[in-house]
């Protein structure tokens, strides 16, 4: 769910190509509308390119369906969801899908719409009538469309001062929260000019569903698309997190580059509702893949009402991986141009988990990748090679092409003689950007030191991240590739976090 961090982006039958799958591992289907050695050609270059990826970006375990005609063309487990057990990704393997929530939530939104019971240019507040924010204009014009799009100009999220609010109080993502907080806030682009990634008013599609269906957006999910797809398999995290089974464990590159598990779900904050709060199986997915390509059957009654979600919104520029010449918002999709073909993709990143949807509606394509392995590129690196690759377009190497834009962290060595006494360093740290304030609290836990990667700057609510000793007043952190600095000045103490060649500096507040 968390994407588009600072300015990390974040953003794949035949027997001797699948010999040694297990039951219920993988899965496949001869029923694929392609010549028989096309097939095996395709499947064996799938095969190839995912156990080169998994190589190149040190993935633990991976998830992929891929869809195309409405069959499933290829339906497997890749690698480990526990290191410690040994335990196999399977299709039934529960991944977080993070922010493609989103998509789904924008569907929930398209069935209401083709029901009469809302529209796309409602205002948010005729559906939550005590929505405000400092600015009156954008409170009484702010619609479903703006937030859907991601064009209210409140983003983007990395530094959206909602979200920072709530995770610095320790406070859950609640509507009455939100919108306590939401009262203070200004936007900070402008209105509908703009594409801005807000996760907070996102959040508030949720609460929208439930005024306009009469049910909780949980309640809706379930019995409007997740029931009639028989996605038994999918649901929120929070509180349903510790009743899940075969769950893929998150993890991260450990202080020399080793796997480290990664403790989110000890934070509830970490889960956002309509945002980005579902887990879901490889299984649940190519059923999903499916309701797409398909235009909506078995939900929708006309199948413009789902491809509504597909008409651009707004142009996003062509800055982006793969080089696209077009690139826009819709309902709840990215699209670009992907070698003359239009795709519609999402992709959900938190440390620990990719995942990333790919749908080429004129081909009736969709490709489902899901990573318990990060922070990489990939899962987009996977998902653009088997579009193209069941496409019949073009091969390129996107392992070597994302590279340049995600290269491998340095390995940093720890020195735990470096630093004797880190209650130094404990703390609040603050600094002030366009007027908004930042902070970040230093502690310390069982001897070690932490600090609250708390959203803003370093993009999403991470929780709290492990710094390393590697000097004296030098520590840094695997998970955000991040370095920080602490020295003495005259001014008081003082914190420079460099962070993806960005470099800020931070004041102690106490």
């Amino acid at each position: 769910m968390y994407r588009k961090t600072i300015e990390i982006l974040i953003l794949f039958m035949i027997s001797t190509v699948l010999a040694g799958c297990r039951q219920k591992v993988c899965s496949t289907s001869p029923a694929v509308s392609a010549p028989a050695n096309q097939l095996a050609e395709q499947l064996a270059a799938i095969e190839a390119q995912v156990e080169s990826t998994m190589k190149e970006w040190n993935t633990s375990g991976l998830a992929l369906a891929v869809v195309k005609d409405g069959k499933t063309l290829i339906l497997k487990g890749y690698g480990k969801r526990n290191l410690s057990t040994g335990e196999p990704v399977t299709v039934n393997t529960r991944f977080y899908l993070a922010s493609i929530t989103k998509v789904f939530t924008s569907v929930l939104l398209a069935k209401l719409v083709e029901d009469g019971k809302l529209t796309w240019d409602d205002t948010v507040k005729r559906h939550i009538p005590s929505f405000a924010v400092n600015d009156a204009y954008f409170t009484e014009n702010l619609t479903i469309r703006d937030v859907v799009a991601q064009k209210s100009g409140m983003g983007p999220h990395f530094d959206d001062p909602f979200t920072m609010g709530l995770v610095q109080k320790n406070l859950p993502y609640t509507l009455e929260n939100v919108l306590e907080f939401l009262k203070t806030a200004k936007p900070l682009r402008s209105f509908r000019q703009e594409y801005g990634y807000s996760n907070t008013l996102s959040f508030l599609m949720g609460p929208v569903i439930q005024a306009a269906s009469g049910s909780s957006w949980e309640e809706y999910l379930k019995y409007t698309l997740l029931d009639p797809l028989k996605m038994n398999d999918t649901g929120p995290g929070g509180d349903y997190y510790d009743r899940m089974k075969n769950v893929a464990i998150p993890y991260v590159d450990g202080p020399e580059g080793e796997p480290e598990m990664f403790p989110m779900f000890q934070d509830p904050r970490s889960f956002f509702g309509a945002a980005g709060s579902l887990f879901t199986t490889a299984r649940d997915m190519d059923s999903f893949l499916k309701f797409l390509v398909s235009g909506g059957k078995g939900v929708f009654q006309n199948a413009e009402s789902l491809a509504s979600l597909e008409v651009p919104q707004i142009f996003t520029g062509t800055n982006h991986f793969g080089n696209p010449s077009w690139k826009a918002a819709g309902l709840g999709w990215d699209m670009n141009d992907h070698q003359g073909v239009k795709i519609l993709s999402f992709d959900g990143f938190v440390p620990g988990f990719l995942s990333i949807i790919i749908v080429v509606p004129h081909l009736k394509l969709g490709v489902a990748v899901m990573i318990n392995k990060g922070i990489s590129l990939s899962h987009m690196t996977t998902a653009l090679a088997v579009v193209d690759i069941v496409a019949g377009l073009k091969r390129r190497d996107y392992d070597a092409m994302f590279r340049n834009y995600f290269p491998k962290p340095p390995v940093r060595k720890v020195d735990p003689n470096s630093d004797k006494d880190l209650a130094q360093y404990v703390g609040t740290y603050e600094i002030s950007i366009k007027g908004q304030l930042y902070t970040r609290q230093i502690f310390l836990k069982d001897g070690k030191l932490y600090m609250d990667n708390s959203g803003s700057l370093l993009g999403p609510p991470m929780g709290p991240t492990r710094l390393f000793p590697m000097a004296n007043g030098t520590f840094f952190s695997k998970i955000a590739d991040l370095v920080v600095y602490f020295n003495n000045a005259e001014n008081g103490k003082m914190m420079k976090h460099v962070h993806s060649k960005e470099t800020f500096e931070f004041k102690k507040a106490d």
